[in-house]
């Protein structure tokens, strides 16, 4: 089960937790600066696109591992 934390003052997402996991998602968008957080892995590969570049991430055909 997860839970989504917004910020307080305009509504926007800022990340999302889930029970169990001792990870978060974050939206990507939310940072001023590009690239400052590259992605670690792939996941819900099961339903990508088959053009998508994993870049040589790990995949995982569901969610996080």
């Amino acid at each position: 089960t997860g839970k989504r934390h917004h910020c307080p003052t305009c509504g926007s997402p800022v990340y999302l937790a889930f029970d169990g996991v001792d990870e978060i998602e974050v939206p990507t968008g939310i940072f001023d600066e590009t690239g400052l957080y590259p992605p670690q892995y792939e996941i819900w590969c099961k339903s990508a696109e088959p053009w998508h570049d994993a870049q040589g991430r790990p995949r995982f055909a569901r969610g996080a591992p």
